[in-house]
């Protein structure tokens, strides 16, 4: 099931190949025979194992299948205790947290759609813990937005910034310019009203709103997106953060592993909204890191064009994000570029891409306050440019 043995991963150190393999939720017999034939193969300091798995999320999994094995130091094994315990607490304060938000949220009649860390981690994973996450991601339509501010500054939430729309014209189209962070305590909610994580609108915003489901999380009514939303919004999310954490590698092979994901509608919505160049390249990350972990076919289901596998692959060689080796960031809006290529609208490219290009000041100011020296106009510049500098790195320079 869980075997880190493709052509591309042969030839891991010790401890990358142990960290990728105990990532999982679930060993069968041949992986608990490769983790004790890697453990005895470590080396007397396993500071490193520990600190990548701190980086790469995973350090509650090592604690699950290393944690009580007298075979691994004493420090490593106490490490990865006081790891887990203090997530396990955290996500405790957190559902307590999140499921009053969610009942206020229905008393007010709003339908509040929880996404990532805080769903995934009740929801595919079987121990409290197991899967950390910084904060609790709401997702509501644009018109609804003003009225979970109010619920949440009545419960005591502080806003990071402007919760205000950014721009005032033409709220829906750049809705994925609003995301506030609200904080109380320690506790972190952000506040989403685009779908999917796009620069742009859904070309059939009322599917993607009816196909939400109501299910119970952290014991209160929340609304949730189908698994096939989820997985896709999962690739997307990997791939703004160019794969830098092997969580969200694991959260995509989980659900393929553990939900009934009807892969035919899966590739139907990636083809419907450009998605398919971020979707299929998660699926041949985790098919190379966990061989047999989705059904037979399942990448080739989500066909890549010529063009979009040169770029996939020079931005993210898989050699290189299944070897745990660090690839500099490019740039988080790519995935919405990918949309775009897609969809081939030119109207809707002519729309979207000054907003990604050229975002409102304010927003600049915002989110990027280290880079006010160099001036918006140099902001500007920088966003234009930076899937080009980085191309051309990873072409001509070979940097890595």
């Amino acid at each position: 099931m869980v075997r880190p043995s493709g052509p591309l991963v042969n030839d891991l150190r010790p401890e990358t190949a142990l960290l990728i393999l105990c990532s999982r939720v679930d060993l069968d017999p041949q992986d608990r025979t490769k983790r004790d034939a890697l453990i005895a193969g470590l080396g007397p300091g396993t500071g490193r194992l520990f600190r990548d798995a701190v980086r790469e999320g995973v350090a509650p999994l090592l604690y699950r299948h290393l944690g009580a094995d007298v075979r691994v130091s004493p420090e490593l094994r106490s490490a990865l205790r006081r790891v887990y315990y203090a997530g396990v607490s955290r996500q405790f304060r957190m559902q307590s947290v999140l499921g009053s938000l969610l009942r206020d949220a229905r008393d007010a009649g709003l339908n509040v759609i929880v996404m990532k860390g805080a769903y995934w981690a009740e929801s595919l994973y079987p121990e409290p813990g197991l899967r950390p996450f910084l904060d609790a991601d709401l997702l509501v339509p644009p018109r609804d937005g003003p009225a979970l501010r109010r619920i949440l500054e009545r419960a005591g939430f502080i806003v990071e910034g402007d919760p205000r729309p950014y721009g005032g014209k033409g709220r829906e189209r750049a809705a994925w310019l609003v995301s506030p962070v609200y904080n109380k305590y320690g506790i972190s909610v952000e506040v989403h009203l685009n779908p999917l994580g796009l620069h742009m609108p859904l070309r059939a915003p009322e599917v993607f709103w009816k196909a939400a489901r109501e299910t119970i999380l952290s014991g209160a009514p929340a609304w949730v997106m189908p698994w096939e939303h989820e997985i896709c919004y999962a690739a997307i999310h990997a791939q703004q953060h160019s794969y830098a954490r092997l969580s969200w590698l694991v959260d995509i092979a989980e659900m393929a592993r553990r939900t009934p994901i009807d892969w035919r509608s899966a590739a139907g919505l990636a083809e419907q909204e450009g998605l398919v160049a971020s979707v299929s390249w998660a699926l041949r990350l985790v098919d190379v890191l966990w061989p047999d972990t989705l059904p037979r076919g399942t990448a080739e289901a989500f066909a890549l064009r010529l063009w979009e596998k040169g770029v996939l692959k020079s931005f993210w060689p898989v050699s290189a994000v299944a070897a745990r080796r660090i690839v500099p960031p490019a740039p988080f809006y790519l995935p919405s570029l990918f949309a775009l290529a897609r969809r081939r609208r030119m109207a809707e490219a002519c729309r979207v891409l000054p907003t990604i290009i050229f975002p409102p000041r304010s927003w600049v100011s915002h989110y990027y306050p280290a880079r006010r020296g160099r001036g918006v106009w140099g902001h500007y510049a920088w966003r234009a440019a930076a899937p080009w500098v980085f191309l051309f790195k990873r072409i001509f320079l070979r940097v890595e």
